[in-house]
């Protein structure tokens, strides 16, 4: 059709169509931007999109997913002892759990993503297993003193530095006397976590995602949870991670808001 020969409304149409596509794809940026912000939107993006590799870097097979989740768990069996009753803090879809179970006398689980647990209630058939949805903050589900051991790999790591603490006076919290604490920290100093360090220096922080990976080094990893109230009895690299486990105390805690020692702060 001759251009000169269409009616005002074939004119305007094009417009509306492009003005349309302008606003979608506008309105798909700022969904995106929230779950770049949001642990839970971001990780059940994740989950919906490829959940093995995302929780475990390259695993893109499930016999490798797995044969991962059967590797941790028995040096984690050696560490914590059979017939415990132990909580994992950041679970995914179960890669530990699947091969834990049936040494522990009861194991929980908690992960901030919906999509994540619905895909770990599938693989875990077993009667001892409890699943619950997190918050991003607490562990407040659970009760003082509930467990003898707490681990927590993969997971941290993608938490704000303050986040990452808030989970460890709550683990210490829910931890019984003594309890057993093993958790899994990026080494900052390796090549591995600097270089992922550097990807993110010079993107907008609007557009940096929230559940990014944060490297720790050896000294801060030990200040922290010393200041919590753990004892190390054992820290190790593994690859470009640290390894560390640790035990509840009842000895010297910082004081909220000071540096004084106050062994209520933890008291709730």
């Amino acid at each position: 059709m001759d251009p000169q020969n269409r009616t005002p409304l074939q004119k305007v149409i094009p417009k509306i169509i492009w003005f349309v596509r302008l606003e979608a794809q506008h309105m798909r940026e700022f969904f995106f931007r929230r779950r770049l912000r949001s642990y839970k939107k971001w990780w059940n993006h994740l989950a919906k999109q490829d959940a093995m590799s995302e929780i475990l870097t390259g695993a893109s097979q499930e016999d490798e997913f797995d044969r991962s989740g059967k590797v941790d768990a028995a040096w984690l069996l050696e560490t914590i002892g059979r017939d415990k009753v132990v909580l994992d803090v950041g679970c995914g879809i179960g890669r530990i759990e699947k091969y834990l179970a049936q040494d522990c006398r009861e194991l929980h689980a908690v992960d901030i993503s919906s999509v994540m647990l619905s895909k770990a209630y599938e693989r875990l058939p077993f009667r001892n297993v409890s699943l619950k949805l997190g918050n991003g903050r607490d562990l407040g589900m659970y009760p003082d003193a509930k467990f003898d051991a707490v681990f927590s790999l993969l997971m941290l790591q993608h938490l704000e530095k303050e986040d990452t603490f808030l989970y460890l006076l709550e683990i210490h919290r829910v931890l019984k006397e003594a309890g057993t604490f093993v958790v899994q920290f990026p080494n900052f100093q390796s090549d591995k976590h600097f270089d992922s360090f550097l990807m993110y220096v010079f993107v907008p922080k609007n557009q940096r995602p929230a559940a990014r990976v944060r490297g720790y080094s050896r000294d801060e990893i030990q200040f922290i949870l010393s200041k919590i109230g753990f004892r190390l009895n054992e820290l190790r690299e593994s690859g470009a991670d640290w390894i560390l486990v640790a035990q509840k105390t009842v000895e010297k805690k910082a004081k909220k808001g000071t540096g004084e020692s106050d062994e209520s702060w933890f008291e709730r």
